[in-house]
């Protein structure tokens, strides 16, 4: 179940922009991060949504699974 109130402000930039087709690369620069930090965050978006991939975030996101 996808909850927005689980997730750090960060969080949600990230997820939406893997909600836009947005690489881990692309994602890093957009938000001035490190490639590793996106990673993280991202683990830990699967982690808190009960996710598997990234695809799946997008997914939840986009079609308003929330």
């Amino acid at each position: 179940n996808f909850d927005e109130s689980q997730f750090t402000a960060r969080e949600m930039d990230i997820i939406e922009a893997v909600a836009e087709g947005m690489s881990n690369r692309e994602i890093a620069e957009k938000l001035f991060l490190s490639e590793g930090t996106v990673k993280n965050h991202i683990s830990s978006i699967l982690e808190k949504g009960g996710l598997s991939h990234r695809t799946q975030v997008a997914v939840y996101y986009l079609t308003g699974k929330r």
